[in-house]
């Protein structure tokens, strides 16, 4: 019975490690203001940025909230505003992820946020990344 116990205690504080380590990298609640028509802004200069802390090829977005009916769309950047993922879906309540971060490790990633090509009214966007 005590090795029951044991094992499944080590197996929910493994679970919880696990839990917060997979969280403990997300960036903070950014709010950004995305032009209509497919323009974008960066978060390069409103302290947007997070630790790329692994070799994964994952990023993930996830969509806190959204003022617009077209879904927006975001990906990484780098300090120099280089692309170093490709675009995936921004949606309220939802986490997307690619398979295309290019990010290198122990470097700020920034995000890029556009709007779909065909919304017309400039829209509020709170999200969060993960460069993994």
């Amino acid at each position: 019975m005590k090795k029951i116990i044991r094992t499944s205690l080590i197996g929910v504080i493994l679970l919880m490690m696990f839990t917060v380590t997979s969280l403990a990298y997300y960036s903070n609640k950014i709010t950004v203001t995305v032009p209509n028509w497919g323009g974008s802004i960066d978060s390069i200069n409103i302290n947007g940025q997070v630790t790329k802390t692994s070799t994964s090829k994952s990023v993930t977005f996830y969509g806190v909230q959204e003022s617009a009916s077209l879904d927006a769309m975001g990906r990484l950047i780098n300090s120099n505003g280089e692309a170093r993922s490709d675009y995936v879906t921004i949606a309220q309540g939802s986490y997307h992820t690619s398979q295309t971060n290019t990010g290198v490790v122990n470097f700020f990633m920034y995000s890029r946020v556009k709007s779909h090509m065909f919304e017309p009214n400039n829209k509020v966007v709170v999200y969060q990344f993960n460069p993994y």
